[in-house]
C-alpha cells in the first residue's frame, strides 16, 4: 500500500497520492454528492460529469427513484413527481492520511424544493492505493433508512435485454469518458470473463469491468474501471451511445420498503491503467 492524503475543502474532498490526484468527492452539490474526477495512477480521468446529453450524470454517483421523488434525473419526468436532493449534513469520521483514507457522512434524501424526508443515510467513502499497477480502490458503502412507506421504481427509460425484459439503471452508476463509447477497442468483463455488452445487460456478476482506450495518446494508452458489489444486483452496461455502468437494487424490479426498513449496499470501485 502507498500513503494517501485526504483534504476537505468548502465543497469537495480531494484525495492525493503525492502530487497526483486520485479523485475528488463533491459533497456540496445541489442534487447528489458524487466522485469526479476519478483518475488512474497515470493521471487519466475516467469519469465524465454533466455532459450535454445527460446533465444529471455526475461521474460516479449513487441515486434511486421513488414513486413520487426522482433522485436520479434531478427533474420531474412525469406528472406528480418531484426532483430529489441528497443533502450533505456532516462528516462523522475522517481519516486524512495513510494507506487508506476516507470519511463517514450523514446524508438526508428529500424533495429538492423541500418536503418530508424520504431517507436518512449513513454513507462511507474510502480510497486505497494498491501495489504496482493495480490502481486506486474506492469503497462506497451506504445504509439508507426509509422515513416513510415507499416504493422504489424502475425508470420509464429502462433498456431491454436480449430476452425482452427491461433493465433499470438506478443504484451506483458511473458515466465514463466520451472516448470509451462508440470508438472501438472496448471490452466488458464479468467476473474475469469477456462478454458482449448485450449479453452482460441484466446479469448479476460479482464484478463488472470496462476496458477502453484513451484518445489523443500514442502509443494508445488503455485504462479501465471495475465495479464489485456485495449483493446480487443486476448490471446495466452500455458502450453506445455512451459508456456507462451501473449496479442497483431495482435494476430488474421495483422494491417496496416500509418506514424504518434499511437498504444496505457496498461497492468497491477499482480504477486502473492497462498496458498500451
Amino acid at each position: 500500500m502507498t500513503e494517501l492524503t485526504l483534504a476537505i475543502g468548502d465543497t469537495a474532498i480531494d484525495v492525493h497520492q503525492g502530487d497526483r490526484l486520485a479523485g475528488r468527492y463533491v459533497y456540496d452539490d445541489p442534487f447528489k454528492p458524487h466522485l469526479h474526477p476519478l483518475c488512474t495512477p497515470r493521471g487519466h480521468t475516467l469519469t465524465l460529469k454533466s455532459p450535454h446529453d445527460h446533465p444529471h450524470h455526475r461521474g460516479l454517483m449513487y441515486a434511486l427513484r421513488t414513486q413520487d421523488v426522482n433522485f436520479w434525473e434531478e427533474r420531474s419526468t412525469r406528472e406528480g413527481e418531484a426532483p430529489g436532493r441528497q443533502r450533505h449534513e456532516r462528516f462523522t469520521t475522517v481519516i486524512e492520511r495513510g494507506s487508506r483514507v476516507g470519511v463517514d457522512e450523514a446524508v438526508t434524501w428529500l424533495p429538492a424544493d423541500g418536503g418530508p424526508t424520504v431517507f436518512r443515510e449513513r454513507r462511507s467513502l474510502a480510497c486505497a492505493a494498491l501495489d504496482e499497477d493495480r490502481g486506486y480502490e474506492w469503497t462506497w458503502s451506504t445504509e439508507l433508512e426509509a422515513e416513510r412507506d415507499l416504493t422504489l421504481i424502475m425508470s420509464q427509460w429502462s433498456a431491454p435485454r436480449n430476452d425482452g425484459t427491461l433493465v433499470n439503471y438506478h443504484g451506483l452508476g458511473i458515466r465514463l469518458r466520451r472516448d470509451f463509447g462508440c470508438t472501438g477497442g472496448n471490452a466488458l468483463y464479468l467476473d474475469g470473463v469477456e462478454t458482449t455488452f448485450a449479453d452482460g445487460m441484466g446479469t448479476t456478476p460479482t464484478e463488472a469491468a470496462f476496458h477502453g482506450s484513451i484518445d489523443g495518446t500514442w502509443p494508445v494508452a488503455r485504462a479501465g474501471v471495475a465495479l464489485r458489489q456485495s449483493h446480487a444486483n443486476a448490471l446495466f452496461a452500455l458502450q453506445s451511445p455512451f459508456a456507462f455502468l451501473s449496479l442497483g437494487p431495482t435494476n430488474l424490479a421495483p422494491r417496496t420498503l416500509s418506514r424504518g426498513d434499511r437498504l444496505v449496499e457496498r461497492y468497491v470501485v477499482r480504477v486502473f491503467d492497462l498496458p498500451t
